[in-house]
C-alpha cells in the first residue's frame, strides 16, 4: 500500500477495505488467520496516510520523547515525584516498543491510555534550580505557510486517487469484490429463504445471469397495514449513482412479495440498483426487541426466469443426454444441499435445455444455481411440482464442457422436505445464426 501511494496512503481507517485487494493481488491466504491490521503501528500509519503521515506522527513521538528527556534531568535525587514520572515514562516506552508488533491505536482504551500517560509528561512542572534553554523567538509565518501547503498537496492528492485508483468502480473492475452498501448480514427463516435487511437507501450488484429479474422483497413494521411502506428501485451506476426508476411499489403485508423488471442490452456481466424506502423502524424502541438495528425492507436473493422452449424452426438437431449421466454424492436427486454435474460434447452454435423438477417446502421450491466450464450461467426457481424445462441464457461453443447444479436451498423440518430432480439434458444444435430466437422464446410466468 505504501509503495502504491507513497505521499498520502490509502486513506484512514481504509486499511481493512483495501486489504482484501492486495491480499487478492499477492495471493495471500489472508482470512486464514484472520487480521485487521498491519500488526505493525507505524506501517499501518504509513500504509493509511503515507509518508507524510508517518513523518508527522514520529515527530509528535520524538516530541514526547524530548519532553521526557528534559524532565527527568531536572529531578532531585529525593524528589519523591519522578516514580510517578518514571511510572509514565516507563509506560509510554512500553508502547513505543509495542507499535511495533501490534496497531490497536484504534481502540478507545489503547488510544486514551496512551495519551493520558503523555499527558502526565507534560502536566509535571519545570523541577526548580533546573536551568532553562533561552528560546529565540521566531516568526511563526514560514511554519504556517509549510503546513498550509502540505496540506494542500496532500488533500490534492488524495483527492485524485479518491477519484480514480482508490474508486469504487475502479476497485470493482480490477478486483471484482461486489460493492453493496446499506445491507445487514445474510440471514435465513425458517422457511430457508437467504435475505438480507436494508437501511433506508442500499445499493445492490444484480449478476448479469439473465434478461429478466426477480428480487424478492418483505416489509415488516408493525404499523404496515395502516401505513404502508413505498419501495423505490432505480438503476444505478457502479459506484450508485441514479440512472432511471424501475419500478415503485406499495408494500402493505407482512409476506414476501416480488419487484421483477428486465435488464437493457447494454448492461454488461453486472448491473447495480440503489433501493429508497421511504421509512424505516427500530424493533428496539418499537417492540422492545435486542435489536438496535434501522430496518427498511428484506431483499431475498435475486433470480431470474428464462426461456422454457426453443421455437422449433430454429432446431437443427437435438441430443439428449439421459438422466443417469449426472454425477455427484446424489446422483441426479438432490435431496439436500449439493451439486451434480454432467459432461457433454457440443457442436457450433447450441444451446442446452435441463428438465427439472422441485418439491416446495412451506410454499417456497427449489433455488438453484447452474454454471458452465465452472462460470455461472442461471439462477431460477422451480415453482411446479411437476416437470419443467430450462434454457440457459447462453450459447455453447464447439468442444467438450460440463453443466454443474446446485441447489441452494434446501430444508428438512417436520413433515417438510425440499429437493430437487434432474432428468435429461438435451444439446440443441441451431440453424444457421437463428436471429429472431431470443424474441420467439417463451417465458414463464
Amino acid at each position: 500500500m505504501v509503495r502504491d501511494y507513497p505521499l498520502t496512503g490509502v486513506g484512514l481507517g481504509s486499511f481493512i477495505i483495501e486489504l482484501p485487494n492486495y491480499g487478492q493481488r499477492l495471493r495471500l491466504p489472508l482470512f486464514k488467520d484472520y487480521t485487521d491490521s498491519a500488526e505493525n503501528h507505524y506501517l499501518h500509519v504509513a500504509a493509511e496516510t503515507g509518508l507524510l503521515g508517518l513523518a508527522l506522527y514520529l515527530w509528535l513521538f520524538i516530541a514526547i520523547v524530548k519532553r521526557m528527556s528534559s524532565r527527568w534531568m531536572g529531578f532531585s535525587g529525593r524528589d519523591p515525584s519522578r516514580f510517578v514520572f518514571l511510572g509514565a515514562a516507563s509506560g509510554l516506552a512500553g508502547f513505543f516498543v509495542n507499535f511495533l508488533f501490534h496497531s490497536y491505536m484504534a481502540s478507545y482504551e489503547v488510544y486514551f491510555g496512551f495519551w493520558i500517560l503523555a499527558a502526565m509528561i507534560y502536566a509535571f512542572p519545570q523541577p526548580s534550580g533546573f536551568p532553562r534553554s533561552e528560546e529565540r523567538k521566531r516568526s511563526p509565518r514560514p511554519v504556517i505557510v509549510a503546513a498550509a501547503l502540505a496540506v494542500l498537496a496532500f488533500g490534492a492528492v488524495h483527492l485524485w486517487n479518491s477519484a480514480h485508483s482508490l474508486s469504487i468502480s475502479s476497485r470493482t473492475r480490477e478486483f471484482g469484490w461486489p460493492q453493496d452498501f446499506g445491507l445487514y448480514a445474510e440471514e435465513k427463516d425458517e422457511a430457508g429463504f437467504s435475505f438480507r435487511w436494508t437501511r433506508r437507501t442500499a445499493g445492490l450488484a444484480v449478476a448479469g445471469l439473465g434478461q429478466e429479474v426477480v428480487l424478492p422483497v418483505l416489509a415488516s413494521h408493525p404499523d404496515l397495514e395502516r401505513k404502508p411502506v413505498t419501495l423505490k428501485v432505480f438503476a444505478a451506476t457502479r459506484d450508485f449513482r441514479k440512472l432511471s426508476l424501475i419500478r415503485e411499489v406499495v408494500l402493505r403485508t407482512r409476506s414476501w412479495g416480488e419487484v421483477s423488471w428486465r435488464r437493457t442490452r447494454g448492461e454488461g456481466s453486472e448491473s447495480y440498483i440503489l433501493l429508497e424506502t421511504d421509512r424505516a423502524w427500530l424493533p428496539k424502541r418499537a417492540i422492545g426487541a435486542d435489536d438496535s438495528r434501522s430496518l427498511a425492507v428484506a431483499v431475498g436473493v435475486a433470480w431470474f426466469r428464462y426461456p422454457r422452449d426453443v421455437p422449433p424452426e430454429s432446431v437443427e438437431s437435438v441430443r439428449i443426454l439421459p438422466r443417469t449421466g449426472w454425477e455427484g454424492g446424489q446422483g441426479n436427486r438432490l435431496t439436500r444441499s449439493g451439486r451434480a454435474k454432467i459432461s457433454f460434447r457440443s457442436g457450433p452454435r447450441c444451446l442446452v435445455r435441463l428438465r427439472l423438477r422441485g418439491s416446495a417446502a412451506f410454499g417456497i421450491g427449489p433455488l438453484i444455481a447452474v454454471s458452465l466450464d465452472g462460470a455461472p450461467v442461471a439462477r431460477t426457481f422451480i415453482r411446479t411440482d411437476g416437470w419443467s424445462s430450462l434454457v440457459l441464457p447462453v450459447r455453447v461453443g464447439e468442444g467438450d464442457h460440463v453443466i454443474e447444479v446446485d441447489f441452494l436451498n434446501d430444508i428438512a423440518k417436520d413433515a417438510e422436505d425440499r429437493n430437487v430432480a434432474l432428468g435429461d439434458m438435451e444439446v440443441i444444435s441451431l440453424r444457421g445464426q437463428a436471429p429472431e430466437l431470443r424474441r420467439k422464446w417463451r417465458h414463464d410466468d
